[in-house]
């Protein structure tokens, strides 16, 4: 979507539960799995996933959003 997953809270502070959910931090270690047409799967590494530019709610704009150098 082009946010930064660390800029959420909600998403940031699952770190402090990682026991609870196999998660170490790494979001590099992310496997992705989508749909492709319903029925096919493509599975990407978190890292590998494209910046869709989502345009963030109101109250979040230039909160979330990934720093990318241009």
């Amino acid at each position: 979507m082009g946010y930064d997953w660390e800029k959420i809270p909600q998403l940031k502070y699952v770190i402090g539960l990682k026991e609870a959910f196999l998660f170490n931090g790494n979001a590099n270690e992310f496997n992705i799995k989508g749909s492709v047409d319903n029925h096919d799967y493509i599975e990407y590494l978190y890292s590998d996933l494209p910046n869709l530019k989502f345009v963030p709610l109101p109250g979040w704009i230039k909160h979330i959003e990934l720093n990318e150098i241009q």
